[in-house]
């Protein structure tokens, strides 16, 4: 009986309809500007520095690096608004309704109905400055984080944006403040589109964040993807600080080299002042005779 069943062809499990339905809901939850809490801003990168890319705490918090940050700029905006809540009464960093009215008049020529009212208060949102990788990166890794999807171009309809220079902000008669956000218009004219991300970009981001599933699956797409034309470029600008990848690529070189190197090509010439460019190379000749060694005492061995 048992060898019976042992031939009998095995089904392939069934999709999960939980999990398809879990990862559709995190879908809808990424693009939801009525309850994401987190807007990030970027400052190094020029073409989007008006943009706001807006999360939840409570997902990114999943993750150490995102709850540190998370919790320190919370604490740096208690300490500012505490300061700020005593010149409040100022009143320079708010607008009347009437200029409010005007304003919504002003841009009547545009969608209106893409201003949504946020209260704020105990709840306010926190913004946070990202000054190492893009917008786009930023999406990308986003859109992980919530549904466990990579996909290198970063789709604007899947996430909740905004202009930051469109922001206003009434203070109310009880004295209660609540924010005006212009949504970005995700339409077939929107401005808001961007260039592919690459695995080296998401690498560094993914690393930098702590998301360390996406960080292997960015290694190991890297280490798929090489090649005579970019092994040199990923040895040194990835391999530098992934031990995995430099591995591969220097291991890909070394296969590779005599046809590297045929004639007048020079794959190093571009990385000579780059701080590694010695210890590269020393370890790239180091493999190279052992790997010929290697061959010779398999080559020695099979003869006998």
């Amino acid at each position: 009986m048992s060898a019976e069943l042992s031939r009998e062809p095995v089904e392939p499990p069934k999709p999960d309809p939980t999990a398809s339905k879990n990862r559709e809901a995190m879908q809808v939850l990424l693009k939801d500007t009525h309850s994401v809490d987190l807007c990030f801003t970027f400052s190094s990168d020029k073409s989007y520095s008006n943009a706001g890319l807006w999360a939840h705490r409570s997902i990114l918090s999943r993750y150490k690096p995102l709850a540190d940050l998370i919790q320190k700029s919370t604490s740096s905006a208690l300490r500012y608004g505490q300061t700020r809540s005593k010149a409040s009464s100022v009143g320079d960093n708010h607008i009347s309704y009437a200029d409010l009215c005007s304003a919504g008049e002003h841009d009547s020529s545009t969608q209106t109905d893409d201003i949504q009212e946020r209260a704020s208060g105990d709840s306010s949102v926190l913004t946070i400055v990202v000054e190492k990788f893009s917008l786009a990166t930023f999406c990308v890794l986003l859109r992980f984080v919530y549904t466990g999807e990579i996909n290198l171009s970063a789709d604007t309809n899947m996430h909740a944006i905004s202009s930051t220079e469109s922001s206003l902000v009434l203070k109310t008669i009880a004295g209660k403040t609540r924010e005006y956000i212009r949504w970005n218009p995700l339409d077939v004219d929107s401005p808001w589109k961007f260039k592919d991300v690459t695995w080296g970009e998401l690498l560094l981001a993914a690393s930098f964040y702590g998301v360390t599933e996406l960080q292997t699956q960015c290694e190991d797409a890297l280490i798929t993807g090489l090649d005579a034309t970019n092994a040199v470029e990923v040895l040194f600008s990835i391999g530098c600080n992934f031990d995995k990848v430099k591995n591969a690529a220097m291991d890909f070189i070394v296969d590779k080299m005599a046809s590297m190197v045929l004639g007048d090509k020079e794959p190093f010439a571009s990385y000579k002042d780059h701080p590694d460019a010695f210890g590269f190379l020393v370890e790239l000749m180091r493999r190279r005779v052992a790997k010929e060694l290697t061959t010779a005492d398999a080559a020695s061995s099979t003869s006998k």
